[in-house]
């Protein structure tokens, strides 16, 4: 029947809503009415939740975030980016595009090239691994952009 409804609606040119005096004797208002009646007495399969629904999305996104952190957790890919958020959630660590390139090993450097077959070696021009880290601290083609070195307690963390 709501199918029957649907796909005359959806076929009609100009759709207007009324209002009417309720229990007038219009047809189409008593209509509605029986329908309205016949539904409230066919439906058997009514849901009850004994919790609301939010509770039930809060719980739903706990599993989830569970599940998706057992998954970064235990995973093999996407490691220098775990280093630095090993923690998984819905809001957005608003990294610009600079920092999400360096961070996941994802921009021009050789290391990336080399892994695409891009390059012949993942080698910088002064035979280092051409990472994000050493481009950005000695690599030959970046001296104006150099960072100090982290200290040595902290270049393994």
């Amino acid at each position: 029947m709501a199918r029957i409804i649907f796909t005359n609606l959806l076929e009609a040119q100009n759709i207007y809503l009324f209002w009417i005096k309720a229990h007038s004797g219009y047809f189409g208002n008593e209509q509605a009415d029986h329908f309205a009646k016949q539904a409230i007495e066919i439906s058997s399969n009514v849901l009850t939740l004994k919790q609301s629904i939010s509770h039930l999305k809060r719980g739903l996104q706990k599993d989830l975030l569970t599940k998706w952190q057992k998954i970064w957790t235990d995973g093999d890919t996407g490691r220098s980016t775990y280093l630095i958020a090993a923690k998984v959630s819905f809001k957005p660590l608003h990294w610009n595009r600079e920092d999400i390139l360096f961070f996941t090993n994802h921009g021009p450097f050789p290391i990336y090239f080399h892994r695409f077959k891009f390059a012949p070696s993942p080698f910088c021009s002064c035979s280092e691994i051409g990472t994000p880290l050493h481009q950005a601290t000695s690599g030959v083609f970046t001296l104006s952009w150099h960072m100090k070195l982290p200290a040595i307690q902290l270049q393994d963390q």
